[in-house]
């Protein structure tokens, strides 16, 4: 395995709203990154532990297309590396398009809400934005190979 990246995790921009981070893989290729809060790795509303994981593209048949999932996660099955915008903590009233997973994205900001979330008009959560086309970019950059990823805090 000669492929691999380091997600480094931005805990003072981290909280109800998610848990920021950046991504750095071996070849250079960068992007800002969104995880649920930390919540004790409570399956479905928890970001993962901090550590070094293997991630094989695998099939996923919650989003029907080959995806990373990051293994060896501690009692976590199917963290998958897919696009999403918001990755806050729903017991606190926050949006969230990930149950543990991480989303890529191109930049850090305040997005407005769609409504078919059921928050009022003008409504804004910090999220990423353009995660669908960073994710493609992060698939192109590891080419579909196994790869180490590291997962820290700053």
């Amino acid at each position: 395995m000669y492929k691999g990246a380091i997600l480094t995790r931005i805990l003072k921009i981290s909280g109800p709203d998610g848990t920021f981070g950046g991504w750095e893989s071996w070849s250079g290729f960068k992007c800002v990154t969104i995880e649920p809060p930390w919540e004790m790795n409570a399956v479905g509303y928890s970001c993962i532990f901090p550590g070094i994981y293997i991630c094989k593209n695998l099939w996923s048949n919650a989003h029907q297309a080959f995806l990373y999932h990051v293994l060896g996660t501690c009692r976590r099955e199917n963290v998958e590396i897919h696009s999403a915008n918001w990755a806050g903590d729903r017991l606190k009233g926050k949006v969230s398009q990930l149950l543990g997973c991480i989303a890529p994205g191109s930049s850090i900001a305040d997005i407005a809400l769609p409504a078919s979330f059921g928050k009022p008009a003008g409504a804004k959560q910090l999220g990423v934005t353009d995660s669908k086309n960073t994710l493609a970019a992060l698939m192109a950059d590891m080419n579909g190979e196994d790869f180490q990823l590291t997962i820290k805090e700053a």
